[in-house]
């Protein structure tokens, strides 16, 4: 029986998924300023968990097929900051 050599690859495979740009809703680039996730259909209202950080997606833009979808987006830590 013949079988493919265990071990690191030579070369990383890329992680299948979908790229978007992260803005803020006045425009600027958000922190992070991009997301590649296996979520397609971001929609209002669903957030995005990265580590100890939350987004809330606020809308979708796609103004150009030949760039990344662009999801609006807020800081809830920052909103949880402001009401307090």
């Amino acid at each position: 029986m013949l079988s493919l050599p265990s071990g690191p690859r030579a070369k990383e495979e890329p992680m299948a998924g979908f790229l978007f740009r992260l803005e803020t809703a006045d425009g600027a680039p958000a922190e992070p300023p991009s997301l590649s996730s296996v979520v397609r259909n971001w929609r209002s209202g669903d957030t995005i968990p990265l580590g100890r950080k939350m987004l809330r997606v606020l809308g979708v833009r796609n103004d150009d097929e030949d760039e990344p979808p662009v999801l609006v987006v807020e800081d809830v830590a920052d909103l949880e900051r402001l009401t307090k």
